[in-house]
């Protein structure tokens, strides 16, 4: 999936998630796999989906809610 953060060499690998600031909780998404530059010459950072991964991997995820 492409994304909009930015991204270099090394990254890869690195979990990809958002941040709610209102209750200081983050939603992980994925896990980051590189750039690619675009016909347009603009780079695009992707990364595989939890569900993906998940599904790849046999597991199901857990949620643990915020204290």
């Amino acid at each position: 999936m492409f994304a909009s953060y930015p991204a270099q060499g090394g990254d890869s690998g690195a979990p990809v998630f958002s941040v709610n600031e209102t209750n200081n909780t983050a939603i992980y998404h994925g896990i980051h796999a590189g750039r690619v530059q675009l016909d347009d010459l603009s780079w695009h950072s992707y990364f595989s989906t939890w569900e993906n991964i998940a599904r790849e991997l046999g597991v199901v995820p857990v949620n643990i809610p915020p204290e």
